[in-house]
Protein backbone atom coordinates (compact mmCIF):
# COMPACT_ATOMS: atom_id res chain seq x y z
CA UNK A 1 0.00 0.00 0.00
CA UNK A 2 0.91 3.48 -0.58
CA UNK A 3 0.81 4.94 2.73
CA UNK A 4 3.59 7.08 3.18
CA UNK A 5 3.78 10.86 2.66
CA UNK A 6 6.26 12.82 1.10
CA UNK A 7 6.58 16.57 1.25
CA UNK A 8 9.48 18.94 -0.33
CA UNK A 9 10.34 22.34 1.15
CA UNK A 10 11.68 24.31 -1.30
CA UNK A 11 12.91 27.39 0.31
CA UNK A 12 10.43 26.86 3.75
CA UNK A 13 7.79 25.98 1.32
CA UNK A 14 5.72 22.71 1.94
CA UNK A 15 4.99 21.56 -1.45
CA UNK A 16 2.83 18.01 -1.40
CA UNK A 17 4.92 15.72 -3.75
CA UNK A 18 2.82 11.98 -3.18
CA UNK A 19 2.18 8.73 -1.46
CA UNK A 20 4.68 6.23 -1.97
CA UNK A 21 5.09 2.82 -0.72
CA UNK A 22 7.86 3.75 1.75
CA UNK A 23 10.67 6.41 2.46
CA UNK A 24 13.19 4.74 0.45
CA UNK A 25 11.33 4.86 -2.46
CA UNK A 26 9.69 8.18 -1.90
CA UNK A 27 13.84 9.04 -1.19
CA UNK A 28 14.65 7.71 -4.81
CA UNK A 29 12.10 9.50 -6.80
CA UNK A 30 13.11 12.76 -5.10
CA UNK A 31 16.88 11.72 -6.09
CA UNK A 32 15.96 11.53 -9.68
CA UNK A 33 13.29 13.79 -10.10
CA UNK A 34 14.18 16.84 -8.14
CA UNK A 35 18.29 17.13 -7.62
CA UNK A 36 19.12 18.18 -10.80
CA UNK A 37 16.45 20.90 -10.73
CA UNK A 38 16.93 22.46 -7.27
CA UNK A 39 20.24 22.93 -5.47
CA UNK A 40 20.42 20.88 -2.16
CA UNK A 41 20.92 23.49 0.28
CA UNK A 42 17.43 24.70 -1.09
CA UNK A 43 15.32 21.81 -0.23
CA UNK A 44 14.69 19.11 2.58
CA UNK A 45 12.38 16.64 2.21
CA UNK A 46 9.77 15.11 4.81
CA UNK A 47 8.11 11.41 4.29
CA UNK A 48 6.03 10.45 7.03
CA UNK A 49 3.77 7.35 7.38
CA UNK A 50 0.06 9.05 6.79
CA UNK A 51 -1.80 7.53 10.18
CA UNK A 52 0.76 9.93 11.86
CA UNK A 53 -0.37 13.24 10.20
CA UNK A 54 -3.34 15.34 10.47
CA UNK A 55 -4.24 15.71 6.30
CA UNK A 56 -7.34 18.25 5.39
CA UNK A 57 -10.59 16.99 4.85
CA UNK A 58 -11.54 15.96 1.05
CA UNK A 59 -7.61 15.08 1.04
CA UNK A 60 -6.76 12.94 -2.40
CA UNK A 61 -3.44 11.39 -2.67
CA UNK A 62 -1.21 11.55 -6.03
CA UNK A 63 0.42 8.18 -6.59
CA UNK A 64 4.05 9.33 -8.85
CA UNK A 65 5.57 6.41 -10.28
CA UNK A 66 8.32 8.51 -12.89
CA UNK A 67 8.89 12.16 -13.50
CA UNK A 68 7.36 12.30 -16.95
CA UNK A 69 4.87 15.11 -16.94
CA UNK A 70 2.47 13.10 -18.95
Amino acid sequence: MLEYVLVIYIKDHPNYIGNFESCADATKYIQQCYFNTVMPSDYYVSCQHQDYLFLPKGFVAIYPEDCSKD
